[in-house]
């Protein structure tokens, strides 16, 4: 398992009003979604709190192409949380995950709780939640 001395970013997707200007926020569009790179490390408890504390959620990365556009706004070799969590592999919103893009061998839920995931290297990895690491809404 990787170590957590990488893992600090938060990757959201954002479809209501955010009510906050922060720089360590960077803003990202792709077709009718606008993300937000937050630099600030949380645990994925505490990242999905802060996403809804501010009107959205963790990031729900549907296709591919979606996929490849996330990725190109992250910084490389970084750990980064996404919506995903298990229970039968679900977004944080609570609708089905049809995407899958896990390295090879993940999910392998190696400590019998990794349940949630992050994007790393074009790829995703199961992870426990209690990690402080960037965000994506």
């Amino acid at each position: 398992m990787f170590g957590t001395s990488h893992v600090k970013d938060i990757f959201t997707n954002m479809s209501a009003l955010f009510d906050e200007v922060c720089s360590c926020f960077q803003r990202f569009i792709w077709g009718q979604k606008q993300y937000f790179y937050i630099s600030t490390s949380k645990s994925w408890e505490d990242a999905r709190y802060h996403c809804r504390q501010h009107h959205t959620d963790l990031a729900m990365i549907e296709d591919g192409s979606e996929n490849t556009a996330v990725v190109s706004v992250l910084v490389p070799d970084e750990w980064t949380w996404i919506g995903l969590y298990r229970q039968a592999w679900r977004w944080s919103d609570g609708s089905d995950s049809q995407f899958k893009n896990w390295w090879s061998g993940e999910p392998n839920n190696a400590d019998r709780n990794q349940h949630c995931a992050l994007e790393h290297g074009h790829k995703w990895d199961d992870i426990l939640p209690k990690n402080s690491i960037h965000t994506m809404k």
